[in-house]
């Protein structure tokens, strides 16, 4: 096993639990659901009992090896995982009905981000988007940063502040902003969207 899928799956999935729960309750039932930079799959084992199919994808191999292992371990035969670079992978057209995204779209391009948004609007009804946003709290601010120097993408994710967080990618990508639904981790947030 993976140390870092192991840590992550210890540290963050354990951190980000309770937003996943809330991420699947914006989920109907029987949905098919598409989550990019999937990581350790977390999000989908979650709720794999509410969906018809889930399909997460995410580049890195150990993360896809964890996330596999773990669905075997539990067996889930309603959700898959692929390796790959998002932007190198065909979404059929309207094959889902969610694609999900938590804590991607700051650590790419700005142009990159806005790319991937704009090829998910056109495969999916909605899309549900959770990101950071401007913490309230001292040791929000903190623990954003640390978490964004040990994660490897601090450049980006500073680009991604300084540029006003997700709310300058919407307009950009052709997106409507249906709901915001603030989270308990503080700096985090939830985005429902869709195609203008």
């Amino acid at each position: 096993m993976s140390f870092s899928a192991n840590f992550r799956h210890r540290f963050s999935d354990q951190l980000l639990a309770p937003v996943r729960e809330q991420i699947i309750e914006l989920c109907a039932d029987s949905s098919i659901i598409l989550d990019i930079g999937c990581g350790t799959g977390d999000l989908l084992v979650r709720a794999s009992h509410k969906v018809n199919k889930g399909v997460g994808i995410d580049s890195n191999h150990r993360m896809i090896h964890f996330a596999n292992q773990r669905k075997a371990r539990k067996d889930i035969k309603n959700i898959e995982y692929l390796c790959g670079n998002i932007f190198d992978i065909d979404i059929p057209a309207l094959g889902y009905d969610i694609c999900t995204c938590t804590l991607f779209l700051h650590s790419l391009k700005r142009d990159e981000a806005i790319a991937l948004l704009c090829k998910l609007k056109n495969c999916v009804q909605r899309l549900i988007i959770c990101d950071y946003k401007q913490p309230n709290t001292v040791s929000g601010k903190l623990g954003v940063e640390i978490d964004e120097l040990i994660s490897g993408h601090y450049r980006r994710f500073k680009e991604y502040q300084r540029l006003g967080f997700f709310y300058s990618l919407i307009s950009e990508s052709g997106l409507q902003l249906l709901e915001e639904q603030h989270t308990a981790v503080d700096g985090l947030s939830i985005y429902v969207l869709e195609k203008l």
